[in-house]
C-alpha cells in the first residue's frame, strides 16, 4: 500500500509566506529609524550605511508596503549631503520611479521626495531643471496637503533660494516672505524650518539694501539653529558661512573671517579636512582674507576650495567658477596675467556656454504660483 502525501494548499503557503515578509517590516523600521537619527545628528556616513541595509531588507518585503521607495528617498539624501552627486541623483530618480508605484495615496511623500530632489538639481547647477521640479512639487503639496502646510512653506523657501542664485532678489524675498508666514500660521516660527526661511529671508535682504534687517534675522536664525542642534553641528557650519558671507558683502571683512573660520573649524571636526563640502567655505575665507590683504594665506584656501570644487562638481558648475573668478582676481593683481588669462578664457567659455539655460517659471508672481 503506497503512502500518500498529504499537500499544503496553495494558499496557506502564500499566506505563510506573507507572514513571513511581513515579519522583516521591523527589522526594516529600526534600520530606517536608526539611519534617520544618524542623518540627524549630522553622522552622515553612518546614516548611509544604514539605510543601505534598511533598502536592502525593504527589497524583500511585499511592494504594496512601499518600504523600498523610503529607503531609497533616505538614502539619496545621506549621499545628497555627503556631496556624492551621481549616486543621489540616481537613487531619487528610483525613488521616485518606486513611489509612483505605489497610487495616489501616497502623493504627499513623492511631493517631499521631488523636492529634495529639485535641491539636487539646484546644488549641480540645473536651475531650470530644478525650477521645474519644485513648481510640480508645490503643486502637488497643496493640493493634497493644503495651502497652509509646512512643506509647502519650505518648498516655497527652496524656489527662494534658487531666485536668489539667479539674483532675482525682490522675488526671493517674497517668497521667503510667504514660506514664513505659513509657518508662523502654523505656529512653527521657532524652530528649525523657520531658520532655514530667516536664512534665505536674509540673504535677499542683503542684496536688496536692508543690511540692518539682514543682520538681524540672520543672527536670528543662527541662534535657533545653535540652540536646537548644538554649537558643533553641520547645519552650523552653513549658518555661520552664510552670515559671513552677508559682512563679505558689506565689507566687514574681520567679522566674515571670525564666522567662515567658525565654519571650518565644524566642517574639519565633522567632515574631514578634504570634504567636497568646504569647497565653499574655504574660497569665501581665501576670498576675505585676500580682502584683508593676507594674500599668500588667501591664495592658499582658494586653490585648496577650487581643487575640491572641480572634483566634486567639474570644472563648469557654477561654485567652481565663482572660486576660480576671484583666483583669476588674485592672480592678476599680483602681476600674474598669463596665468589669469589662462583661467579667465575658461571662466568665459564655461559661462557663454551656460548662458542660454533658461530659469522658466520663478519670475511669475507668488498670486500665480497658488492659481495652478
Amino acid at each position: 500500500m503506497s503512502a500518500t502525501r498529504s499537500l499544503v494548499p496553495f494558499s496557506i503557503v502564500v499566506s505563510l509566506w506573507v507572514q513571513v515578509l511581513y515579519a522583516r517590516i521591523p527589522d526594516w523600521s529600526g534600520l530606517m529609524e536608526a539611519g534617520n537619527a544618524e542623518y540627524n545628528a549630522g553622522r552622515f556616513k553612518e546614516a548611509e550605511r544604514l539605510h543601505r541595509r534598511a533598502a536592502e531588507v525593504a527589497g524583500e518585503l511585499p511592494p504594496q508596503s512601499c518600504s523600498l521607495p523610503l529607503s531609497f528617498s533616505s538614502l539619496a539624501n545621506d549621499l545628497r549631503t555627503l556631496v556624492r552627486m551621481e549616486e543621489a541623483q540616481a537613487s531619487y530618480e528610483k525613488a521616485l520611479k518606486l513611489w509612483e508605484r505605489c497610487g495616489e495615496k501616497n502623493e504627499a511623500t513623492i511631493a517631499i521626495v521631488m523636492n529634495n530632489y529639485g535641491m539636487l538639481l539646484r546644488d549641480l547647477g540645473r536651475y531650470s531643471a530644478a525650477n521645474d521640479v519644485f513648481r510640480e512639487a508645490l503643486l502637488k503639496s497643496e493640493r493634497v496637503m493644503g495651502a497652509n502646510h509646512r512643506h509647502v512653506a519650505m518648498i516655497l523657501n527652496n524656489m527662494a533660494a534658487l531666485a536668489w542664485m539667479r539674483g532675482l532678489h525682490a522675488q526671493s524675498a517674497s517668497m521667503a516672505e510667504k514660506s514664513l508666514a505659513i509657518l508662523k500660521g502654523q505656529g512653527l516660527d521657532n524652530g528649525l524650518d523657520a531658520a532655514c526661511v530667516l536664512s534665505t529671508l536674509a540673504d535677499a535682504n542683503s542684496m536688496l539694501g536692508r543690511h540692518e534687517e539682514a543682520e538681524k534675522t540672520a543672527l536670528l536664525a543662527l541662534d535657533i539653529k545653535v540652540r536646537i542642534l548644538g554649537p558643533k553641528h553641520p547645519q552650523i557650519a552653513v549658518q555661520e558661512s552664510n552670515v559671513g558671507s552677508m559682512y563679505f558683502d558689506w565689507r566687514r571683512y574681520e567679522e566674515a573671517e571670525y564666522h567662515y573660520r567658525r565654519a571650518l573649524e565644524i566642517e574639519e571636526a565633522t567632515l574631514g579636512r578634504s570634504h567636497p563640502k568646504m569647497d565653499m567655505t574655504l574660497g569665501n575665507l581665501g576670498a576675505a582674507l585676500v580682502s584683508m590683504g593676507q594674500l599668500e594665506r588667501g591664495e592658499r584656501d582658494l586653490r585648496r576650495a577650487l581643487a575640491l570644487a572641480e572634483s566634486t562638481y567639474g570644472s563648469a558648475h557654477p561654485h567652481s567658477l565663482d572660486i576660480a573668478a576671484r583666483l583669476a582676481d588674485l592672480l592678476r593683481g599680483t602681476k600674474r596675467g598669463k596665468e589669469a588669462a589662462k583661467l579667465e578664457a575658461h571662466i568665459k567659455q564655461a559661462r557663454a556656454s551656460r548662458s542660454g539655460e533658461e530659469f522658466s517659471g520663478l519670475t511669475v508672481g507668488l498670486d500665480e504660483l497658488k492659481g495652478h
